[in-house]
Order: structure tokens, then sequence, then C-alpha cells
């Protein structure tokens, strides 16, 4: 498989997850709001500010593939918001999924703790 086509994939990809943690972040909101969390409200925050971090990363990614034509070239270039390049992109995309799953496992750790 070419970059060009490699990069493709992954802007689906980004695109699948930022509207997964879109989706997920609002059903925290709502279930917070709605007085229902329990024991498990800090956790619960902070899965939220995880989901929030992870789409952030997702975003930069996202925002920053249309100027790459090759994954390889993209993987080792330096990226950021607004035309700044703070960070590697390997690094974000890195990043972006530790954040998701160290919200998951907080959940799931309020949930041990609920149950």
């Amino acid at each position: 498989m070419q970059g060009m086509e490699k990069l493709k994939l992954l802007m689906a990809y980004t695109t699948f997850h930022i509207g997964l943690y879109t989706t997920l972040g609002a059903a925290l909101v709502g279930f917070l709001g709605s007085g229902h969390a329990g024991g498990m409200k800090v956790e619960l925050l902070v899965t939220l500010g995880c989901f929030v971090l992870a789409g952030i990363c997702g975003g930069i990614i996202g925002s920053n593939i249309p100027s790459f034509d090759d994954l390889d070239k993209f993987s080792a270039a330096y990226i950021g918001p607004w035309e700044f390049e703070w960070l590697p992109a390997w690094l974000l995309i890195s990043l972006e999924h530790f954040f998701f799953w160290v919200g998951v496992a907080v959940t799931l750790y309020g949930l041990v703790q609920v149950l």
C-alpha cells in the first residue's frame, strides 16, 4: 500500500475517533448532569478530560493531514495547531490512543469500585 493510501486511511480512522470522542463525551456530560453518577463522579470527570485531550490530539492530526502526501513524511513531521510545529505527528497519534485508553481504564476502575 502506498504512502498516500495509508494517509487516507489515517484520516478516515482519525475522523471516526473524533466522532467517537464527541459522542462519548456528550454522553458523559449528559450522565454527569443527570445526577446519576453517584460514587463515580470523579472517575467520569477524569474520563471526560481524557476524551477531550484525545479529541484535541485527533483534531491536530486531522487538520494537518491535508498538508502531506505521504504517511512517512507526515509521521516524521512536527505538527500543531495554527501552523505551529510543536510535536512529532507520531507522538500525537500515540497520545490520542493513550488518552482514550486511560479514560476507558479510569471508568472501568470506577465501575469496579462501585460494584
